[in-house]
This record gives C-alpha cells, structure tokens and sequence, in this order.
C-alpha cells in the first residue's frame, strides 16, 4: 500500500494511543516526527523515504546526542509500525547505527546548597509552602520532573509517608518520603483551600497542572534565588541517590525507588558516593588526623 508520509504519522499516533502508551511517550514521538516532517518539506510517500534520509536528519540536528538517539528512537518505532503495517519494505531506521549518548557526569547539590536552598524556602506565604514542598519532595523521593507533575493528591498516603508514581512505559511503582515532607505537603495542600483527590498535586496559581518546564522553571528561579547554580529537578534525583546510598541504603532499594529497569545508572551512584566516603574518610581519619 502506498500511503503518504502525514497519512502514515496519523496511523502511527492512534495506534500509540490504542497501546496506552505514555502521554510523555506520545508527545516526545510527535516532536521527533514534527522535526522529520519539516526536514522533508512536501510529502512524500512513506515507502520512498530511505535510510539516507534519515541520516541526514539526524545529521542536520544541532542537538546533543542524547537528543539524537531520542529522534533515533522515534523514528525506529515510527517505521516498526509501518513495516508491521506493510505500509514500507524495510525498516530504514535500523540500518543506521545509533547515535552514542555522551555519559553525563552526575553532579549532586553540595550540602551548602542544600542548606542555601532550605533557607531560601522558610517562609509561611502559599508561594513558600509551595516551593518548600517541591523541595522537600524532589530531594526526598527522586522523582523524575515528569512524575511528580502527574501526582494527584489521592495518590498521596502523607500518614504512611508514601506516593503511587507512573513512571516511563505507565509502570506503577511505590515511592517514599519521610515525616518532614509529609509535613510540608500538609501544609501546601491546605494553603490551597477546597481540593479534590482527583486534583494535582503541583498547579500554577490559577490552578491549572504545571508541566515538567514549568516545574524546572521554578526550581531554576529558586536555586538562583539561593544563590545555588544549575539548579534543576534532575539534579535533586541525583543527590538524592547518592545520599541514599551515603547514608547506607542499598543499591537494589534505590533502583527500586528511581523506577530504573537496570543497574547501569544505579553503579554511577554507587561508584560517586564510594568516593565521597573515601573523601571523607580521608578528612576525618583518627589515625591521619593524630599523625599516629
């Protein structure tokens, strides 16, 4: 069947739609094919476009890498669906070989940040609760930006100090946070007056759902307020894992809690926060200190 490539994208999106796949998912496809559709300028058929297309595609992006093998992916599952629907010959996509994502060095929040950041959100107006709150939060649970603006409030148990997430793929997992934040999340959740466990947890002032943008940009506006650089939602997962681990949690429990599918991410911690201790070790050593 020879189909044009704008008719193909529709087929593809509904039936991401009929698989249940994430909203997240669906939208990182769209923008992928969005770029790709505006790369190829009219619309061809999809059983024209070739491998060589692509490349040059990706090519073309001046993006990171990481955001390379997001378009990689799209496009790979885009043409997966179209060769299943016999809609293309081959999977052009896989003929390419995938972009390498740079290893990102994780860079956790130093305690004076910590410090700098809890000061920062001390305060009893709706706006400080708030932020005392997604702070608190970040930094005890980990949770990626995108999951925490999907929390609703029945989905919190603040008594039993937990949270039922959806992470990538719509996989549900427990998370959990301590008394201190559950605290926090009181007190934020009844500066908003009348709500209801269908509501979300995280909404802009006129009560609509933030997104993870503009989470990250009030997290940025705080940090920078605190006087605390590149300061981001990822950055709290990460200092998170690493004092996890510091503070004697197991690796198979924190792997658990990020909602990671393997132990690749889950070692970079472990390797960061076994040199933090031998740093610390070595500033506070009894027998070094002493000169024994």
């Amino acid at each position: 069947m020879d189909m044009p490539f704008s008719y193909a994208v529709e087929g593809f999106l509904l039936n991401c739609n009929a698989r249940s796949l994430s909203l997240n998912t669906i939208l990182d496809y769209s923008r992928t094919i969005r770029k790709f559709k505006n790369y190829l300028q009219d619309d061809p058929l999809i059983r024209s476009i070739t491998n060589k297309h692509i490349e040059e595609f990706l090519t073309l992006q001046n993006v990171s890498k990481k955001s390379k093998l997001d378009y990689y992916v799209g496009l790979s599952s885009l043409w997966t669906w179209a060769l299943s629907e016999q809609l293309v010959d081959r999977h052009q996509v896989r003929a390419l070989t995938p972009p390498r994502p740079e290893i990102r060095q994780v860079e956790p929040f130093t305690e004076d940040d910590i410090k700098r950041m809890n000061k920062e959100t001390t305060g009893q107006s709706s706006y400080s609760l708030k932020m005392r709150a997604i702070f608190l939060f970040l930094l005890d649970t980990g949770l990626r930006a995108s999951e925490v603006c999907s929390i609703t409030i029945d989905s919190l148990k603040l008594k039993e100090g937990y949270v039922i997430v959806f992470g990538k793929g719509d996989k549900e997992r427990r998370v959990e946070f301590g008394p201190r934040t559950s605290q926090a999340l009181w007190k934020y959740i009844a500066s908003r007056g009348q709500v209801q466990p269908g509501d979300y947890l995280l909404v802009s002032r006129t009560g609509r759902k933030l997104n993870r943008d503009e989470l990250a940009h009030r997290v940025s506006a705080m940090g920078l307020r605190a006087g605390v650089t590149n300061c981001h939602p990822h950055r709290f997962r990460h200092t998170f894992a690493v004092m996890f681990l510091r503070n004697g949690g197991s690796a198979l429990a924190l792997q658990r809690l990020l909602g990671h599918s393997t132990m690749e991410m889950v070692r970079q911690y472990v390797k960061l926060s076994e040199v933090d201790l031998q740093q610390a070790h070595r500033k506070a050593s009894p027998v070094e200190n002493m000169r024994l």
